[in-house]
């Protein structure tokens, strides 16, 4: 564009439009030349070069195209060299044109505004035709004549909302298919009324059914107790701060089993910020929760080292960066003591540097790899400034090759990078202050007469070289203003105005036409050595000399055009911001019809508080530009505030002086645009999150080289990696181990058809810890569309290993359990209730003479004799009936009916039920036992001969029997004339024992005091035999007792027994200073009487027969007889046995003695050393007799003895009664 001549603009706006416009050749079109234009036409093209929307006008009736920068931007046709300018529109919009010609043509010819909305218009891009999205506006201009002249097309292209859109329809698809794939249940909770809807899956996943009734209250009810604690908390987490809900629980169903699902969620808000609900999917994770597995994390090493390194230096341990050692260096940065740093998570020491440096650390320690950077930006705590840092953060590897930790390495350069900073800044500030204030410089040497000036002076004035004379500077100069120049400069040479001059002047171009307005500011400096010359700057300020002309006539114009205008517009003045205009549209957007001639504030009151007026304020200030996109807006419209969005633009026009005269404001309602947009965004952060959150193995495989593109947490630990090894990487570099097992063949496969694939229990082959392992998934290759194209593969895969190995088990069983039915010499057979035909093993077919393995009900029965056709039907039958157990068992004879071999079969089978409930199979097996009922029939006649000789046997028998019982007569008759001795002997020898000891009593009380010792000595013999008989007599009593008298037996606690027995030796227990230690006793049914009587003869002995020189320790153990004892002992197996040690540390017996004992009037001592009648154990013995139980004396290990009694739990004889 360099050889283009360069000419004066004719427009406001100097953009790169304006240039090109004012330099076009517009004589060859119907438009005519620059300078011939309407000041319509002149108007309406300022006001499309200000706006940065793009805009085109369609002037006369061939149509001419004008346009905009903005509207370039959509012209990539012609390769930037706005070759489209000033052609008819029909060749530059070409394939386009077709569908706005006749909306040009109606708006040229009727004056009817057009609009329309997201249409679909082809354009020329990158080489090639493509469609495109656009909402566009058709408005009418008018000619100085006010007749219509031309069309004005404000547009605005759609294709990304259009896409987007596009895009949430097709992520939305995904979701649905990523919650089926992934066997995930759906659910949300409105908090406001707390009910609850969930999908079928999130209803199976806590035992119900699709129709069952699944509201919160049944939620609730089905998580288990112990965990309900934990749920609710996790919800009120959700609500009240804001958490993400994500909660591992057992649920427990309807049939008593305990399932683990995993629930989470995110509350949602409505636009008051106020919760709304909570939103989630739910998902039965058991499986995962039997496996799972933690880890450990290794040491640190070299402390000293790093301790004492003069550079600052951490050691972090773990993935949650457990500060091990910081050394001097880094706590004098940081200002903190060692012991308030030491054994603490980094992130916990400083909260404010988690954003900062917790993502550089992460990636050391999951890659394994060194990080480094230079002049990293940090401010650390209880620093106000910034500091720079060069850094290198190395990993550490523990023993067995893992990343347990990092160490971080610092270098303090900040003080080099302020330095630096400093000086760049300078330079850039001066650079950018000549730019924006788009001045030339130059240096005259009044000596040498020669000049040097700046490239854009050399510019301005059309001359080649920046080293010119003088003489060629002064020829420049428009001849009118020659002579100021010159004498201006004189007059500064001389002193004048301290050497100083301010001109503005007009300059010819080199091309002789082209006429600018310079503005020279300039000082005389006199150097050494004599020389003298001028410094300055020159300032083109053509179009503010040409703008104060003309702003008065185009103000009038400039009114119309925006009264006009299709787009909202309107011109605010002076710092108060007073409404010097505003077209319908913009003051249908503010909602207020009166508000011109007021200001912003007094006319938009809610305005205070919003950036707009404040914005307003600083262009005044600045003369900047404005441009606001999807900025939001709150306007009072229609009585009710309201958020609106907008793209608008805030344009300075300055006054002939250069300074902001007003402000021009033209905005686009771009609302529905912004929302439907932030419909998309949270539609893809939900799609996003849902991806994440998945308990599934999802990836985004994108069809360049099979690239992984995106991958949850779940699909990184089923392939053995983590996320970031996946990413951004081809499928077989990231796994190599999938080489040659086809799944890059399945994925292009997808991908050049189109069509999605799916398998069940599909094998691979994984890199997993170290080891190649086998895992099972069922895999979901998805096509994801774009533009008609498969742009990628959605894989979702569910780890079903576990299963498979489980059914593998199951089959390796059910193989073992046909071995075994072979073995066994059995015939399988099935019967299908519903189709009414039989299914048999081969066995079962060789027996029947068949050759097909199923049978209908005729073919069937047809093995059956005459005689059995009917009852084996009517058993089946019963078996399959509403009500019956399901169970068959059947005795029958077949008949081979290829051979007419009869055999005889004993079948047995079981219904099982489908879903409904409704009989569905009746499954079975059958045995020949042919052999065994020859047998029998064998046996039989054998028995019948056997029988009649036991007839004689038993005969036999009676006799004998009759003899018995005549001698039980005879020995009931003795033991009651026994039980009559043994109480008339014990009441008729008690008698003269008592008179004995009266006597005996009166003797001694008679003599006074004048009786012998000798005599004393043979009165207490006499009292101490008489005790002796009378004892022996009571024993003998009770003794002959034990089995005659009344068995009252009840419920006997032996705990509280004894306790009460040792309460009565209290006084003996102390004087022998004895200690018994008592066990647990059980509770059994006996007489209580004789439980006392037993265990107090037991106590009494173990205290009596104790050491005189050792005090006496009695232990009295409680436990249950076993299977050997029980047997040994010849004990009922009826009930359990109770059985009760009591063991001391006393005199003890020899062994020999251990059945002698327990014989009546048995001692082992002498009267003289031990009390006693000899009748005590027998009487102890006797009594568990009597209750079906034993008693043995062992010898202790430790010295002492060791009594054992077994007792029944329950009263033997009311069980065989």
């Amino acid at each position: 564009m360099d050889d283009i001549p360069q000419k004066r603009s004719s427009f406001l706006n100097s953009g790169e439009m304006a240039q090109l416009i004012t330099r076009h050749d517009w004589s060859r079109t119907s438009v005519g030349e620059i300078h011939g234009w309407s000041a319509s036409l002149k108007l309406i093209v300022n006001t499309v070069l200000s706006s940065r929307f793009p805009m085109l006008i369609f002037w006369g009736e061939e149509l001419t195209a004008i346009y905009n920068d903005a509207f370039c931007q959509s012209l990539a046709n012609d390769g930037g060299q706005h070759t489209s300018l000033g052609k008819n529109c029909k060749e530059i919009l070409a394939e386009s044109w077709p569908a706005l010609e006749s909306m040009a043509r109606g708006v040229l010819n009727g004056g009817q505004a057009i609009e329309s909305k997201d249409q679909k218009i082809p354009v020329y891009r990158d080489g090639k035709w493509s469609d495109a999205f656009w909402t566009y506006s058709l408005s009418p201009v008018a000619n100085d004549a006010g007749e219509i002249g031309g069309v004005l097309v404000v547009c605005s292209e759609t294709t990304e909302k259009v896409r987007n859109l596009e895009h949430l329809r097709e992520n939305e698809n995904q979701l649905h298919f990523a919650l089926y794939a992934g066997n995930l249940g759906a659910w949300e909770l409105d908090l406001r009324t707390f009910d609850l809807v969930g999908s079928t899956k999130c209803k199976a996943n806590f035992g119900r059914g699709a129709d069952d009734l699944f509201n919160y209250d049944i939620l609730i009810s089905a998580i288990h107790p112990n965990d309900l604690e934990r749920q609710q908390l996790a919800v009120k987490a959700a609500i009240e701060k804001e958490q993400e809900l994500d909660i591992d629980y057992r649920a427990v169903w309807p049939d008593g089993t305990i399932h683990w699902v995993n629930v989470r969620g995110q509350m949602r808000k409505d636009a008051g910020g106020n919760p709304v609900s909570i939103i989630g999917t739910s998902s039965e994770i058991t499986g995962r929760k039997i496996s799972e597995q933690t880890l450990l994390d290794s040491e640190d090493r070299f402390r000293k080292l790093i301790t004492d390194a003069p550079i600052p230096m951490i050691v972090f341990s773990g993935s949650d960066f457990v500060m091990q050692i910081v050394n001097n260096a880094y706590l004098e940065i940081v200002g903190r003591n060692r012991n308030d740093l030491i054994d603490k998570p980094a992130f916990e020491n400083f909260p404010q540097s988690r954003e900062a440096l917790e993502p550089l650390l992460k990636s050391v320690f999951d890659s394994g790899k060194p990080l480094s950077g230079e002049e990293f930006e940090y401010t650390f705590a209880g620093q106000t400034e910034p500091g720079y840092y060069n850094f290198i953060i190395s990993p550490v590897f523990g023993d067995s090759g893992e990343t347990s930790g990092c160490v971080a390495i610092l270098s303090d350069v900040t003080a080099q990078v302020v330095a630096r900073k400093k000086s760049e800044s300078a330079r850039q500030a001066l650079e950018l202050a000549v730019e924006i204030a788009d001045l030339g410089d130059f240096y005259v040497d009044i000596s040498a007469l020669t000049a040097t000036y700046s490239q854009k002076i050399v510019d301005w004035f059309g001359i080649d070289g920046k080293n010119i004379s003088v003489s060629g500077f002064r020829d420049a100069i428009h001849p009118d203003d020659r002579k100021m120049v010159t004498d201006a400069i004189a007059e500064t040479l001389n002193g004048k105005n301290h050497g100083k001059h301010d001109l503005l002047f007009r300059i010819f171009h080199a091309d002789g036409e082209t006429i600018r307005y310079l503005r020279s500011i300039g000082k005389v400096q006199n150097a050494q050595e004599g020389k003298t010359a001028i410094i300055g700057m020159m300032q083109d300020v053509t179009e503010q000399v040409l703008s104060t002309k003309t702003i008065a006539d185009s103000e009038a114009r400039l009114r119309t055009l925006i009264e006009q205008s299709p787009i909202a517009t309107g011109i605010y003045t002076g710092p108060d911001l007073k409404i010097e205009m505003a077209n319908q549209m913009m003051l249908d957007i503010w909602g207020k019809q009166d508000a011109v001639g007021k200001t912003l504030s007094e006319a938009i009151p809610e305005l205070d508080g919003q950036p707009f007026l404040g914005l307003l304020r600083q262009i005044f200030i600045t003369g900047e530009p404005f441009h606001g996109k999807a900025m939001p807006a709150d306007l009072v419209v229609d009585g009710t505030l309201s958020t609106f969005y907008f793209d608008f633009t805030y344009q300075p026009i300055f006054n002939s002086s250069g300074e902001v005269w007003g402000i021009m404001n033209i905005a686009v309602d771009i609302t529905e645009n912004v929302l439907v947009q932030q419909r998309i965004d949270e539609a893809q952060r939900e799609v996003l999150a849902s991806f994440e959150e998945s308990p599934i193995a999802i990836a985004n495989i994108s069809n360049e080289n099979l690239t992984f593109r995106v991958v949850n947490s779940f699909y990184a630990n089923l392939v053995g990696r983590k996320p970031s090894e996946l990413i951004d990487k081809p499928m077989l570099e990231a796994l190599p181990e999938l080489k040659g097992q086809g799944f890059d063949e399945l994925l292009q496969r997808v991908i050049d058809s189109g069509e999605a694939y799916t398998a069940k229990e599909v094998p691979a082959q994984l890199l997993r810890n170290g080891q190649l392992q086998t895992v099972y998934v069922d895999l979901t290759y998805q096509p994801r569309w774009r533009e008609k194209e498969v742009a990628g593969v959605l894989v979702v895969a569910v780890d079903v290993t576990a299963q498979v190995v489980s059914r593998k088990v199951i089959e390796e069983r059910e193989s073992e359990l046909l071995g075994a039915i072979e073995l066994a010499g059995l015939a399988t057979w099935t019967m299908n209730i519903k189709e009414n035909r039989f299914y048999y093993s081969e066995r079962f077919m060789e027996w029947l003479g068949f050759s097909e393995k199923t049978q209908d009900l005729d073919g069937a029965y047809n093995p059956l004799p005459e005689d059995y056709r009917e009852s084996v039907p009517e058993a089946l039958a019963k078996a399959i009936a509403a009500g019956s157990d399901g169970f068959y068992e059947n005795e029958h004879p077949i008949v081979n009916r290829t051979t007419g071999q009869t055999r005889i079969i004993h079948a047995q089978g079981q219904v099982f039920y489908d879903n409904t409930g409704n009989p569905e199979v009746l499954s079975g097996t059958a045995l020949d036992i042919t052999l065994q009922r020859e047998l029998q029939l064998a046996l039989k006649s054998e028995v019948e001969m056997r029988t009649e000789e036991l007839a004689d046997a038993v005969e036999e028998l009676r006799s004998t029997n009759d003899n018995l019982q005549e001698s039980n007569v005879q020995l009931r008759q003795s033991n009651a004339e026994l039980a009559q001795f043994a109480y008339i002997a014990s009441h008729d020898l008690q008698e003269p024992l008592r008179k004995i000891s009266t006597f005996s009593q009166l003797l001694e009380s008679s003599l006074g005091e004048n009786v012998s010792e000798k005599s004393i000595g043979y009165l207490e013999k006499i009292r101490n035999s008489s005790q002796r008989m009378t004892n022996l007599i009571r024993g003998v009593l009770q003794y002959s007792q034990i089995s005659t008298e009344q068995r009252a037996f009840s419920k006997v606690d032996l705990n509280k027994l004894i306790r009460e027995i040792i309460s009565d030796y209290d006084l003996l227990i102390e004087q022998k200073k004895g200690r018994i230690t008592l066990s647990p006793l059980p509770i059994i049914e006996a007489i209580p009487l004789q439980m006392t009587q037993l265990f107090a003869n037991l106590i009494g002995n173990a205290l009596k027969f104790s050491r005189p020189d050792n005090p006496p320790v009695i232990t009295i153990t409680a436990g249950v007889a076993d299977e050997h004892e029980l047997d040994l002992y010849k004990f009922s197996n009826q009930v359990p046995y109770a059985k009760i040690e009591i063991s001391d540390n006393g005199i003890g017996f020899q062994k020999e003695y251990a059945e002698k004992i327990f014989h009546i009037f048995q001692r082992l001592h002498s009267k003289s050393q031990y009390e006693g009648t000899g009748i005590g154990l027998a009487l102890c013995k006797k009594i568990v007799v009597n209750h079906h139980g034993d008693i043995v004396a062992a010898v202790n290990s430790g010295g002492g003895a060791v009594f054992t009694v077994f007792l029944p739990i329950r009263n033997i004889d009311s069980l065989q009664n």
